[in-house]
């Protein structure tokens, strides 16, 4: 697999539909009204739809169904629902096929889904200003799996690939850098850049991926998602292993460990069974 027609297979993604983009330039204006954003979503029927379904699966277990945006808005708030969008539009770019993770496109939603939880109920009590970012961006940390599982489905070596991230000896991480030369991180940031997401999002990838001094100011935002990533990954969602390792990396990261294991609880009991 070569950079080059990873690149070119990016490059030639379609721009996301003009509804997203308009969303997107409301929330970097920095005045997000809520009547504003109901009003853009519900102007794309297909985007409207996608949201009311993610809002009424199982996972987020509403004791009424929603029926509308506006509802969808209220009892889930604002950075929640750019969540929502982003990851719909982003999902529908592509064919998914995540075979070589072990994964069906369901189990991917509820993946991204309680890393966006977690991360939501995590920060909101760490620092509000930064959940309005690492919450819709822990919706989107696995879609570069959407761009690495079509290609390895592809290649001669997608069971080796396989058998590999079951066998949890090797990094997730380190098994896609040595089987196609990227990480998820990398085709993020590839992925935001082509369509121009939040530069904060693009920022915080190429932090992750380079460790580059330049954006030690995002340290904080890159160890948030390192923890939470420990915690909830497609390896496993919540295990005992899991939550100990990330308790422990948020510790060693400075984190509040007796704040982040009430809330790691917190979010198994409610939506582990």
């Amino acid at each position: 697999m070569h950079f080059e027609d990873i690149v070119k297979s990016i490059e030639s993604l379609p721009p996301l539909p003009e509804s997203v983009q308009e969303i997107q330039r409301v929330f970097n204006s920095g005045d997000v009204e809520i009547m504003t954003l109901v009003k853009i979503i519900e102007s794309d029927p297909i985007l409207t739809a996608d949201i009311l379904a993610l809002c009424n699966a199982p996972l987020y277990s509403f004791s009424k169904t929603i029926s509308s945006i506006s509802q969808a808005t209220t009892l889930l708030g604002i950075t929640n629902i750019r969540s929502f969008v982003l990851s719909s539009a982003i999902k529908s770019t592509f064919k998914i096929n995540l075979d070589a993770y072990g994964l069906n496109s369901s189990k991917f939603v509820d993946i991204s889904s309680m890393q966006s939880k977690l991360m939501f109920q995590w920060y909101m009590g760490v620092d509000i200003e930064k959940s309005a970012i690492l919450t819709p961006l822990s919706f989107l940390l696995e879609m570069g799996k959407l761009l690495l599982g079509n290609e390895l489905a592809k290649s001669e070596y997608c069971q080796a690939f396989k058998d590999e991230i079951k066998d949890d000896v090797v990094s997730i991480d380190e098994l896609e850098d040595i089987y196609t030369g990227f990480t998820t991180y990398k085709i993020n940031k590839l992925l935001f850049e082509h369509w121009n997401f939040d530069q904060m999002f693009i920022d915080i990838m190429d932090y992750m991926i380079t460790s580059n001094e330049k954006l030690d100011h995002l340290k904080e935002y890159a160890d948030s998602i390192k923890v939470l990533h420990s915690a909830i990954n497609v390896r496993g969602t919540l295990s005992d292993e899991n939550i100990v390792k990330s308790l422990a990396l948020a510790k060693k990261s400075g984190f509040d460990e007796v704040k982040y294991k009430k809330v790691l609880f917190r979010i198994k009991d409610k939506y582990l069974f």
